[in-house]
């Protein structure tokens, strides 16, 4: 397998930030895939979101195996407005191959304010950098390399990652592609921790703690 980058260059913003383009990585068909790419996120874009809206609107995203669709879950199981966008309707796959988030039904979501002050959406997509003006918070969910291929090769909700191949792709999307999703993250959350622990952080992180609630009654696997 050639295995190519998706670092394509880095721009600044005058000082007042800085943004990333990358492009073109994506999952096998036939699996629940991930990908990011052809983004451009300035920092100084941060919080433009609440001119849409009231709604605070949070994006946590990351690589395979870091654990966002048991944090997503665990958000919604605590009545929070969350949406797992990787799932099929919210993501399509576009005509290139990558995994890509449905653009007018997540501009639909993002822009039409319903009832509760907090929207959570989990994902990462070639396109997702299209939005990025529209979060309040991105939170970047990450762990160690060692404990995300576990987590893969354990995991029966989705079969990628369990071959040679996909750890090879896994393993360079850590190297190349989740530093430049650090460079947009307004936090990161270290997921080696117990998933009520992350879900208490992230909830403190974005001011939504007093949403928390029974916290420590969670018990969801890592996805």
């Amino acid at each position: 397998m050639v295995y190519r980058s998706p670092w394509e260059g880095f721009t600044s913003w005058g000082g007042a930030g800085s943004a990333y383009v990358t492009r073109g990585w994506h999952e096998p068909s036939g699996t629940r895939t991930q990908g990011c790419g052809t983004a451009s996120w300035p920092r100084s874009a941060r919080g433009s979101a609440g001119n849409i809206a009231r709604m605070k609107r949070i994006l946590i995203t990351g690589m395979s195996g870091t654990g966002k669709s048991a944090l997503i879950d665990a958000l919604g199981e605590r009545g929070l407005r969350a949406v797992d966008l990787d799932e099929p309707g919210w993501s399509i796959s576009a005509d290139d191959g990558d995994w890509i988030w449905h653009e007018e039904r997540v501009a639909e979501l993002l822009d039409t304010p319903e009832e509760g002050e907090w929207l959570f959406v989990s994902g990462c997509a070639t396109n997702q950098g299209k939005f990025r003006d529209r979060f309040d918070e991105v939170v970047l969910l990450s762990a160690p390399t060692e404990l995300i291929l576990e987590r893969l090769a354990t995991r029966t909700s989705n079969d990628y990652g369990k071959r040679p191949e996909e750890v090879a792709e896994v393993l360079g999307y850590i190297e190349t592609v989740e530093p430049l999703l650090r460079r947009a993250a307004s936090h990161e959350v270290d997921t080696s921790l117990p998933l009520t622990e992350v879900l208490a952080r992230v909830l403190r992180l974005v001011g939504a703690d007093r949403a928390l609630g029974d916290a420590g009654s969670a018990v969801i696997d890592h996805r």
